[in-house]
């Protein structure tokens, strides 16, 4: 991903004259970079806490589905500091993959809950525990 884009870049030069990276343009592309990416690969942890926390539920993230994808390649378009297809492409197949995963999770943690009976809990909310 980054050799591709540094070429993308480098491919501005026009005819006839050499381009000289410097280390300060390679350091902001690269840490743009991996900002992005990292981002990118919490969103999906971030609904699974969602759901956890019971704000949102799998049936919702299904509802929703199409919309989020196509958010989520709008947010890979806008968010990738290089301009080529290639760096969109693989952050938004690879959040698109994530996020179906996490919409598997959720929905799994749905069916659990929904089979665990309801107030078997041990201790009462008014009760202290031993520790």
């Amino acid at each position: 991903m980054l050799p591709r884009g540094l070429e993308v870049l480098i491919g501005f030069t026009p005819g006839g004259m050499t381009n000289l990276v410097e280390f300060e343009e390679y350091f902001s592309f690269f840490t743009r970079m991996l900002l992005v990416f990292g981002i990118a690969m919490e969103i999906p942890l971030f609904v699974v806490m969602l759901n956890l926390a019971g704000v949102v539920s799998g049936r919702q993230i299904a509802k929703h589905r199409s919309w989020i994808i196509v958010g989520t390649f709008v947010f890979a378009a806008v968010a990738t500091p290089s301009t080529d297809p290639f760096a969109m492409t693989a952050l938004g197949l690879t959040m698109t993959l994530l996020f179906l995963l996490s919409e598997a999770i959720t929905r799994s943690v749905d069916r659990w809950r929904a089979k665990r009976p309801q107030g078997t809990d041990k201790w009462a909310d008014d009760q202290a525990s031993p520790l």
